[in-house]
């Protein structure tokens, strides 16, 4: 059963029982803090039920959602151009090309991943996709209008720890548009999407071990950026463990 259809952890308290006080520290350990003080409550219960301790669970949620606070129906997100060509413009060729840009198509410069650009008609400028979250935003709105909502969320990194809405599978959604509007709807199902993501392609193990560089390299593939913050953030164990709690 997937994480997200757990009765005890539907019903979890997504809040600690005891947070750690106000003012927190401006420091990594006061970071960690910050986000267990808003998830803590439900994290707790995942490490109940999975015998993983907690901050290292709160380790992986901080570091893939980079801290970033929740804000009802503004789940962060990353509009892929050229995954929306892949699920959709392929076959409407002509009214992607007059909407969005993309590295190596249609006499673009660059790799696939890079020159995201959008406008919303012929005659607007052409503008990057990766510029904040408002052009993001922008950019999946223009793509639910031209191709409808799942087209848009298979296109897209979704939630704090930006996972791609292709593999709503391993999350337990029936199509990427559901993990998309249950990303917007409480930041507990992006907590419980991030662990049963990893937990269905068989990574968990990797964090209950602390295998920081391999689950790096399993979960985006960038084992050198994304394990020295893992590392880093599990060496604030001891710290995060010795500030004041209510």
């Amino acid at each position: 059963m997937y994480f997200k259809d757990q009765p005890l952890l539907i019903a979890a308290p997504l809040l600690p029982a005891r947070p750690y006080r106000l003012p927190l520290p401006d420091s990594p350990a006061g970071a960690l803090a910050r986000s267990y003080n808003r998830v803590g409550g439900l994290l707790q219960q995942l490490s109940s039920i999975t015998a993983i301790d907690a901050v290292a669970l709160l380790a992986v949620w901080h570091v893939t959602s980079a801290g970033r606070a929740f804000a009802p129906g503004q789940a962060p997100l990353r509009f892929e151009v050229d995954q929306f060509f892949r699920h959709w413009g392929r076959a409407n060729t002509a009214t992607f090309d007059a909407h969005f840009q993309f590295g190596g198509h249609a006499g673009t410069r660059g790799r696939a991943a890079t020159n995201h650009r959008m406008r919303e008609s012929a005659a607007a400028e052409w503008r990057a996709v990766h510029s904040g979250q408002p052009r993001e935003r922008a950019a999946f709105a223009l793509a639910e209008t031209l191709g409808g909502a799942e087209a848009a969320a298979m296109a897209s990194r979704l939630g704090g720890a930006q996972i791609p809405g292709f593999n709503h599978a391993d999350c337990g959604y029936g199509d990427a548009a559901a993990l998309h509007t249950a990303f917007n709807a409480d930041e507990r199902w992006q907590v419980l999407g991030l662990f049963d993501y990893a937990e269905s392609n068989g990574w968990l193990d990797l964090v209950r071990g602390h295998q920081w560089k391999k689950f790096a390299l399993a979960i985006c593939g960038d084992g050198e950026r994304l394990a020295p913050r893992l590392t880093d953030a599990w060496g604030q164990h001891d710290a995060l463990l010795a500030l004041p709690r209510d």
